[in-house]
């Protein structure tokens, strides 16, 4: 009877697996939304000068243009960038002001109650549609016409 280190392995390099090289991540920025539904990538090192469309393994719409994204190369070219997710976590002061400010607008979400506070001054907006604007002195200018539109509308 042969015991197993009697036994060679026929194994060759050639039948050896497949590993793949560890790969680089790149944190990029999504800059936009091509036409067919790619997000337009920007990232350090970008030698194209312009965003870049990208294989994305999600979907993206415009409302994540500015956020931070995970980016791999496809066979390590950078013309050839693959987004893999959104980046979350904390932000830098800076990078959260890019990521809120987009196509020249600001949005803020929240989903029970929003407060703006400055001051003596409060804008508050609840889920249920209510707004409640507050101050020591509110004043308003139209220079078309200036609508008041409502259920009900008291004055004093």
């Amino acid at each position: 009877m042969s015991s197993l280190k009697d036994k060679k392995s026929f194994r060759t390099d050639d039948d050896a697996p497949l590993r793949a090289a560890p790969a680089e991540v790149v944190i990029g920025t999504i800059a936009g939304i091509a036409a067919d539904g790619a997000p337009l990538v920007e990232f350090p090192g970008n030698a194209a000068g312009v965003p870049l469309p990208a294989m994305a393994t999600a979907s993206y719409d415009a409302g994540h243009t500015g956020a931070q994204v995970a980016l791999m190369f496809l066979d390590g070219d950078p013309t050839r960038p693959l987004a893999l997710g959104l980046v979350t976590g904390p932000l830098q002061e800076d990078q959260a002001q890019q990521a809120l400010c987009a196509e020249n607008r600001v949005r803020v979400t929240a989903e029970q109650r929003l407060e703006l506070r400055c001051g003596k001054a409060t804008i508050l907006m609840e889920e249920d549609g209510r707004i409640t604007i507050r101050g020591s002195h509110i004043i308003s200018h139209a220079s078309g016409a200036q609508r008041i539109r409502g259920g009900s509308i008291n004055l004093n």
